[in-house]
């Protein structure tokens, strides 16, 4: 439980720092950071409320704990994340090639940057676990 209270800890001073961008955002109405903060800011009060539900069971969440590390389910967790990385890749190469046909160029770089960050992240995170195992 430990980890998770510093985790919480963390989160506190995320939500504090977005709500401060946020309020200057508002201020000098640049609308860009104000979407940013403002994403951020809910995500890590999510964060918060759910660390906070967990403080208050936290027999259940550590039998949960428990279940979630059955070799079995961690099976499937790794399954899932594989099909659901090969599934983004696929759709956004078919929507760089689409758009590139239409000849909306802006669209497809913009498709092609996270289809390629996501690429050399996997190749990064590949190269790091075949030489570590």
């Amino acid at each position: 439980m430990k980890k998770y209270n510093n985790m919480k800890k963390v989160f506190i001073i995320l939500f504090l720092t977005a709500v401060i961008f946020l309020i200057f955002s508002i201020v000098k109405q640049n609308y860009y950071i104000m979407g940013f903060t403002t994403s951020i800011s809910l995500c890590s009060l999510i964060c918060l409320i759910s660390y906070k539900i967990k403080e208050k069971n936290k027999d259940k969440y550590e039998a949960m704990i428990n279940e979630f590390e059955d070799e079995r389910l961690i099976f499937i967790e790794n399954s899932a994340k594989s099909m659901t990385l090969n599934l983004s890749i696929y759709i956004l190469a078919i929507g760089c090639f689409i758009t590139g046909l239409m000849e909306y160029k802006e669209i497809s770089i913009f498709l092609s940057i996270p289809m390629t960050v996501i690429l050399v992240l996997y190749l990064g995170s590949y190269l790091y676990y075949k030489k570590k195992y």
